[in-house]
C-alpha cells in the first residue's frame, strides 16, 4: 500500500510539472535605431525563454550574433553611407512562432556635385552652373576675383543652378577666377569652379560699304558696317541720321528715303565711326515727267497742237 501511494504521488507530480510549462516569450528593445552617415555599432537587448534567430534586410546593415538561446545583447552594425538617399532596413527576431522587428534608418551620405563653368566672354553677363546637393553649402570666391564675380544665389532647391554675375573685362588680357563650393559640415570634398574670361579687344576701325549713295523717294538702301578687328569684343553698331526728315535709318542699317534732300548716315561702335552721305532723289517717273514739262515749257509758244 505504501508503494502504491508513492507511485501515485510521483505520477501526480509529473503531471503537475508538465501542465505548468511556461509560454514562449520574446522581446527586443529598443525597436528602432537611427545611424549617422558615418555608420557604427548599436546594441539592442533581447529577452527570450527559447532559442531565437535574427535576419537582416537593407543594404549596409548586419547583426551579430544571428542566433542564440535566452537573453542576449545583440549588436547591429551600419556601414558608412554610400548613397545620397536615406537608407532603411530592419532586423527580424523570431522564436517559437513569435516575431519582433527592429526598424533601421541611416542618414544619407552628404553630397555636392557641381557642373563646369563655361568660358566667359569679355562682356560678362549672368551665368549658371548646375548643382546637386543634400547638405548645406557655402560659396567662396577667391579674393582676386571678388571684384568681378558675384554669387547671385541658387535658382532651385536640392537640384538646381548656381547663378553668378560676371562683370565685363575691360583689361587687354584674359583672366581666371576660382569659386569653391563647400559643405558647411565639412563631410564632402570641396568642389571647385574655374571661370575663364576672355580679354577685352577694342575696335580699331569701322567702315561702310558705301561713302555716298542715292535713293529714290520712298525707296530703301541697306548699309553694311565692317568692324576691325574681327574678334573685337563690342560688335553692336549704333546707327544715326543727321536729318531724319530726309532719310531715317534702322538698327539694322536700313536707310529709308523720306523727302528730297541729303542726309548723313553714321555707324558707330565704341568711339569709332564711319559715315555715308545719302541723297534722296525723285523717282524715274517723276524725273521723266519733269523733263517733259521742261521741254514743253521751253517750246510751248511754238506748239500748234
Amino acid at each position: 500500500m505504501k508503494r502504491f501511494y508513492l507511485f501515485f504521488l510521483f505520477s501526480a507530480l509529473l503531471m503537475t510539472m508538465s501542465g505548468c510549462q511556461p509560454e514562449p516569450y520574446l522581446d527586443v528593445n529598443p525597436k528602432s535605431l537611427s545611424f549617422t552617415q558615418e555608420g557604427g555599432l548599436q546594441s539592442v537587448s533581447l529577452t527570450a525563454n527559447s532559442p531565437w534567430s535574427a535576419t537582416v534586410s537593407g543594404s549596409g546593415f548586419s547583426v551579430s550574433p544571428t542566433s542564440g538561446e535566452g537573453d542576449a545583447s545583440v549588436t547591429i552594425t551600419a556601414q558608412p553611407a554610400s548613397s545620397a538617399e536615406e537608407a532603411t532596413g530592419s532586423v527580424i527576431f523570431t522564436s517559437e512562432g513569435l516575431k519582433v522587428t527592429v526598424t533601421l534608418k541611416q542618414e544619407s551620405k552628404s553630397s555636392i556635385v557641381v557642373g563646369t563653368a563655361a568660358k566667359v566672354p569679355a562682356e560678362g553677363g549672368i551665368f549658371t552652373v548646375d548643382i546637386q546637393y543634400n547638405t548645406d553649402y557655402d560659396i567662396e570666391i577667391e579674393s582676386s576675383a571678388q571684384n568681378w564675380i558675384k554669387f547671385n544665389g541658387t535658382r532651385a532647391m536640392q537640384s538646381g543652378k548656381l547663378e553668378f554675375i560676371v562683370a565685363a573685362n575691360d583689361k587687354p588680357e584674359n583672366r581666371t577666377g576660382k569659386v569653391t563650393v563647400k559643405d558647411k559640415a565639412g563631410k564632402v570634398q570641396p568642389q571647385t569652379l574655374i571661370f575663364e574670361q576672355e580679354a577685352f579687344v577694342p575696335v580699331s576701325s569701322v567702315t561702310l560699304d558705301m561713302e555716298t549713295a542715292e535713293i529714290e523717294m520712298g525707296g530703301t538702301l541697306t548699309l553694311k558696317a565692317t568692324i576691325t578687328p574681327e574678334n573685337a569684343t563690342e560688335k553692336t553698331v549704333s546707327w544715326s541720321s543727321d536729318k531724319t526728315s530726309v532719310a531715317s535709318v534702322s538698327e539694322a542699317g536700313v536707310v529709308t528715303a523720306v523727302a528730297l534732300g541729303t542726309a548723313v548716315i553714321t555707324a558707330k561702335v565704341e568711339d569709332k565711326s564711319a559715315s555715308c552721305t545719302v541723297t534722296v532723289v525723285p523717282t524715274a517717273a517723276e524725273r521723266e515727267r519733269a523733263a517733259l514739262m521742261a521741254f514743253y515749257n521751253a517750246n510751248k509758244d511754238h506748239w500748234t497742237k
